[in-house]
């Protein structure tokens, strides 16, 4: 047998065993321990934190998400009943802060990533509690506008009619009566979408839409606004609650604390009739005193 022969027979027999060792050794590892090659997926030094938000802190500066929403607020005169909460709000509690305005769809979804602190008027729901406080300062009761030659008084009349349609701002949420209402109409295909309530009263006032939802600080400011004048108000659900409107504060920047603390203030502003003061600047008694009654 050459030589070479030999030295290769000699490396064989040292080599295959020496691999076959390593890879058991391998698949023992990866059997019990597991490995990032088999999730595919490549760790980093991120990935084990799951607070990266700091809570805020004296001195810091609050970013305040508001949106266009007739009384409540608008840019085309920069104050409304939110504003001026807020501006009080902040002040009693020595507080600073940033006013941004957005729109009302992204207020959310930023408070939620993270790039926001807090929103205005927002109604709590299941989902938003995931990622947010929620604390009231005021409520209001929908009520269903209707064109007065439409002819409609009550939910059989809408369900019944012909030739209309209803408009409805994407993503809002009306309350439950009214949500479910909603869904019987989709299914009769008279829904109109809007993207905001800006667009929403110029359907109505053109008479693209001739039935919506909505609430008085918000109607109110857009019937002066638009000249609209012919129009019912209807109550379809006079024993259900008023929705309340709440501070949506981030639970990546606030703790329960902070909310104890906003609470009180609040409380504080109800009770020496501050709350009622600012709402009536703008709405009328009786609007007013609901408003601030929760």
């Amino acid at each position: 047998m050459k030589k070479a022969h030999v030295i290769a027979i000699f490396l064989i027999c040292i080599i295959v065993p020496v691999f076959a060792v390593y890879t058991g050794i391998q698949m023992f590892d990866r059997e019990f321990h597991g490995s990032s090659e088999d999730l595919n997926y490549d760790f980093n030094d991120g990935d084990t934190d799951e607070t990266p938000y700091d809570p805020v802190a004296p001195g810091d500066v609050i970013t305040v998400g508001i949106y266009n929403s007739g009384f409540l607020y608008h840019d085309e005169h920069d104050h409304g009943i939110s504003k001026d909460f807020v501006t009080e709000l902040f002040k009693r509690m020595d507080l600073k802060y940033e006013i941004k305005v957005m729109p009302r769809a992204r207020i959310s979804s930023m408070i939620e990533e993270g790039s926001l602190h807090m929103g205005v008027q927002s109604i709590r729901t299941t989902e938003r509690e995931k990622y947010a406080w929620f604390v009231t300062y005021f409520t209001e009761k929908n009520s269903v506008l209707v064109r007065k030659t439409a002819n409609i008084s009550n939910e059989a009349d809408l369900l019944n009619s012909r030739n209309i349609k209803v408009g409805i701002v994407r993503g809002y949420y009306y309350g439950e009566y009214y949500m479910d209402l909603i869904e019987k109409l989709k299914k009769k295909r008279i829904i109109v979408e809007t993207k905001d309530i800006e667009e929403l009263f110029e359907l109505l006032r053109n008479d693209w839409i001739q039935v919506t939802f909505n609430n008085p600080s918000s109607y109110l400011y857009y019937f002066e606004k638009n000249s609209i004048d012919d129009i019912d108000v209807i109550d379809f659900d006079p024993d259900g609650k008023p929705l309340a409107r709440c501070l949506m504060l981030s639970r990546k920047y606030f703790t329960e604390d902070h909310v104890r603390e906003f609470e009180r203030v609040i409380d504080e502003m109800k009770k020496d009739g501050t709350l009622y003061e600012i709402f009536n600047r703008y709405l009328n008694e009786e609007v007013s005193e609901k408003a601030c009654d929760f």
